[in-house]
């Protein structure tokens, strides 16, 4: 037993020396070596299509789960030495851009739109959907606007939707710029609304393609319950469907990026869209169609802000901002000077804001509690920013460097809370592959809490300034190699490690 303890330390000691850059280690260079020595695949391309949202309409709490999860799987992929491509697909083509068109024509004001681009264009598109449904008149003339743009016969509407998707991409721009999110690339599904008409046309030509009475285009397809359902691809009036743009954009991406896998992060809502597009495109003969995934998520329900029911993301963040601005100025134990409470306090807003939302498993939807969300002890981004921040207080305060070479004495790590911080040290490499291959980041962020939460039993029983030597440096090895576990952890699931608060 004292033998496996010994080695199970050793073990957990080697792992931090690499991951607290000894000999120019890394996070990445540990799971490697791990994957390496256990005949795991590394070096995929995979596409991450991600966030997504719907131009001139607000950035809703799905597409904030989107990008949180997209986001940490992206991280996790590239920590395990795979290609990650990131893709922001955005919504700005289809129906409800007539009826935006035909609304703002009627209810919108220039002057707005300048100011509050998302905030305008919504309003205006509320007010056009109320008229469309009491008004047949205007519903046909929003559809006859978006038929015209399809065909681009009409130069107005054009640079009307251009106007709109410049406007929204500056106010989106400044969303990922607080979140701390960027991609590699932006696509819109206008790029694939001639190319879809193409792959109607091999789909015709492969004679899976079938015509409706009114014209319309149509692909039968066999459901899990083996009934036979006809999906329209094509409408009467010849405008493509959502699913047409998707089916093309497959096609493109693979020519383009040659991936090995591809992973649409889309709510749950949205699984029969991504059964019935694989199906599609197995059909087209495709065999890569096996390789798209849908990783989907569940819902957050009852989020709300100071300004009442949420609508913009942009109001999130703020708000999360401002709520740990006066917990931070409130606090006796803060650290920080009051010129940097501003930035400190979106940095925490937004660890719990992420954490709150990514230590839930994907599949559930759940429901959101600021207070919750934003206590500093328990599974919090709170929680994890003053563990960490916490090690580093020891390290400045140790009176010596960190000595990554020390020999290691395991007098000063005896007892149960050192072998539960070593135990759960030894899963790192399980965890991030797991966390992988489930694209589950949750199982990742829940790991970082307990590793915090151990860390802490130790360091609340345990000193180092003021011990002999030989103990003091065994422990600040150990909690500086746990703090730097904890530091690269973070900045995977989309955290900025703060040290000091």
């Amino acid at each position: 037993m004292m033998v496996e303890r010994d080695c199970l330390i050793r073990n957990g000691v080697n792992t931090l020396r690499c991951v607290a850059g000894h000999g120019g280690g890394s996070l990445s260079s540990v799971v490697r070596k791990w994957m390496n020595g256990r005949g795991v695949d590394g070096g995929k391309r995979c596409v991450v299509d991600f966030s997504s949202p719907n131009i001139a309409k607000p950035f809703h709490c799905g597409h904030l789960r989107s990008t949180l999860i997209g986001n940490a799987l992206v991280n996790i992929g590239k920590c395990l030495g795979h290609d990650m491509v990131k893709i922001n697909y955005l919504g700005d083509w289809g129906t409800q851009f007539g009826l935006l068109s035909h609304g703002y024509d009627c209810f919108g004001d220039e002057g707005e739109l300048r100011k509050n681009a998302i905030g305008h264009l919504f309003d205006v598109y509320v007010k056009a959907n109320c008229e469309a449904e009491k008004d047949d008149n205007f519903l046909q003339e929003s559809k006859r606007k978006f038929a015209s743009m399809e065909k681009f016969a009409d130069e107005m509407e054009l640079k009307k939707w251009q106007l709109f998707r410049e406007y929204s991409m500056k106010e989106y721009t400044k969303v990922y710029d607080d979140l701390g999110i960027t991609f590699d690339d932006y696509e819109f599904e206008s790029m694939y609304m001639e190319s879809g008409r193409k792959y109607i046309d091999q789909l015709e030509r492969s004679g899976v393609l079938n015509s409706v009475q009114n014209g319309a285009k149509i692909v039968d397809i066999e459901m899990d319950n083996g009934k036979i359902e006809s999906i329209p691809v094509l409408k009467e009036d010849g405008s493509t469907l959502y699913i047409t743009r998707d089916i093309a954009a497959a096609i493109e991406r693979k020519k383009k990026y040659d991936f090995d896998e591809m992973f649409y992060v889309v709510g749950h809502t949205q699984s029969k869209h991504f059964r019935l597009l694989k199906r599609i495109l197995s059909k087209m003969n495709y065999q890569w169609a096996e390789n798209l995934h849908h990783v989907s998520f569940g819902k957050i329900k009852g989020m709300s802000t100071r300004k009442g029911e949420v609508v913009f993301l942009q109001d999130i963040i703020d708000d999360a901002t401002s709520r740990c601005k006066e917990s931070t100025l409130k606090s006796s134990t803060t650290k920080s000077s009051p010129e940097s409470f501003d930035y400190l306090a979106k940095i925490l807003g937004l660890s719990a804001l992420f954490v709150y939302d990514l230590r839930a498993p994907k599949g559930i939807s759940y429901d959101f509690d600021w207070d919750e969300a934003l206590k500093s002890k328990g599974f919090t981004g709170l929680y994890l920013q003053y563990s960490h921040a916490r090690v580093c207080s020891i390290e400045r305060k140790a009176g010596f460097d960190v000595d990554l070479s020390c020999s290691l004495d395991l007098s000063a790590l005896e007892g149960d809370l050192w072998d539960k911080l070593f135990s759960i040290l030894s899963r790192l490499e399980d965890t991030i592959v797991s966390s992988s291959n489930k694209c589950e980041p949750s199982i990742l962020v829940r790991y970082l809490l307990t590793l915090s939460q151990r860390n802490n039993a130790c360091i609340e029983n345990f000193t180092v300034k003021d011990q002999p030597e030989n103990i003091a440096k065994s422990r600040l090895l150990v909690f500086h190699g746990t703090r730097m576990v904890l530091n690269q952890g973070m900045k995977l699931i989309g955290l900025k490690p703060l040290d000091i608060i």
